[in-house]
Order: C-alpha cells, then sequence, then structure tokens
C-alpha cells in the first residue's frame, strides 16, 4: 500500500513537472515567433500605429530588409529633411521617410528635400491612409520622381506577404 501511495506521488510529480517544461517551451516558442516577427517587420497595423517615432524607424528598417534593401543608414538632419533613412535596391538609392502623420505638408517637404539632397528615388513609408486631399496633391507630382507611397491600406498587404514569405522561410527551415 504505500508503495502504491510512492510511485502515484512519483507519477504526479512527473505530469507536473511534464506540464510546466511544456508550458516554458510554448512560452519560449512564442518569444522566438515575436522576436522573428520584429526581426522582419511583422507586426499588425494597430500595433504600428502605436509605435513610438524610434521603433517606427527600426521597424521601417526591418521591412526594407525584409524587401531586399541594403545599406540602410539613419540620417539625422535637421536642416534638410530631418530624420530619414537612405537604402540602396537593385544598384539605386532611396531616400526613405518613415512618418505615422500624412499630410500634404510632409510630402511637400519630402519632395523638395530630394532636390536638395539630388535624388529623385522616394519613398514614403506611414501607418496613416491616403486622404482625397493627399490623393489629388500625389498625382500633381513631376512623373520625373519615382516617388512610392506605402500607406496603412498598404501595408495591410504587405505585412500579409510578409507573413507569407515567413512562412514559407519556417517551412524550409524545420523541413
Amino acid at each position: 500500500m504505500l508503495n502504491l501511495i510512492f510511485i502515484s506521488i512519483v507519477v504526479l510529480f512527473v505530469l507536473v513537472l511534464i506540464t510546466k517544461f511544456y508550458e516554458i517551451y510554448k512560452l519560449y516558442k512564442e518569444k522566438l515567433q515575436e522576436e522573428f516577427n520584429l526581426k522582419n517587420g511583422i507586426i499588425s497595423l494597430e500595433d504600428i500605429k502605436s509605435l513610438k517615432d524610434e521603433e517606427f524607424v527600426d521597424w521601417g528598417k526591418s521591412v526594407l530588409l525584409s524587401l531586399n534593401y541594403e545599406k540602410i543608414t539613419f540620417i539625422d538632419d535637421k536642416y534638410i529633411l530631418g530624420s530619414y533613412l537612405t537604402a540602396i535596391k537593385d544598384d539605386i538609392n532611396y531616400i526613405v521617410f518613415l512618418n505615422q502623420i500624412l499630410s500634404v505638408n510632409i510630402i511637400a517637404k519630402l519632395i523638395s528635400s530630394s532636390l536638395v539632397l539630388n535624388n529623385k528615388n522616394l519613398i514614403l513609408i506611414t501607418s496613416d491612409n491616403l486622404s482625397e486631399q493627399i490623393s489629388d496633391y500625389i498625382n500633381t507630382i513631376p512623373l520625373n520622381l519615382n516617388f512610392q507611397i506605402i500607406d496603412g491600406e498598404k501595408l495591410v498587404t504587405l505585412l500579409s506577404t510578409i507573413r507569407k514569405k515567413e512562412l514559407s522561410l519556417l517551412e524550409d527551415f524545420s523541413s
């Protein structure tokens, strides 16, 4: 009888131990997934909108890296554009401006600054959506500028594409 009680206690202890190890493993796996997502710029649009300016820039760098941009450099220029990134893709140098809020003034500042910086390849990444006024203004931008806006709606599509890429990477890694 005493042996049976002892064996029951040992089995119970082992089951509790296995359960605890499984919970720790699940937490570890979630943490790895979160790190992978942050490293690759994969977060929800709501989370993007809640990022502080520095975090938004770091997230933008991650997105550019996942889109195969290289030599991403942060530049803090108080005189011309303020803070922005430069990035290279296919031997083309881009000015990348990251801003949570979008307005005609911000776009005008970016375009005029690009002329001063002698670079006609511009990317604006924002979590904001394009208003009708901003869309009308964009239609007046000269065609000789390579101007791309990745706004809130496009970010949702972009994040979905990056997630699919992530899943294929995970499948390749696990096989």
